[in-house]
């Protein structure tokens, strides 16, 4: 996954860990299941252009490493 990182993180404002997005040095989401359900928040402040099939495989990425947390 070229330019994404996950990270599981425990942030101040969640009761449960959540799964980091970052591309490069720029945290662009946030996926969380304080509701029950998989959230995701973005976190874009700018316009970026993102590999549509990268993004969706960070995506994966993510929901699997925090499902299984």
């Amino acid at each position: 996954m070229m330019n994404f990182n996950i990270e599981i993180a425990s942030v101040s404002d969640r009761d449960m860990l959540v799964a980091e997005i970052w591309y490069g040095n720029f945290l662009i989401a946030e996926i969380n299941k304080e509701k029950g359900n998989l959230q995701i928040e973005l976190y874009v402040t700018q316009n970026i252009t993102l590999d549509y099939q990268e993004f969706l495989k960070a995506l994966e990425v993510a929901r699997q490493k925090l499902i299984n947390e």
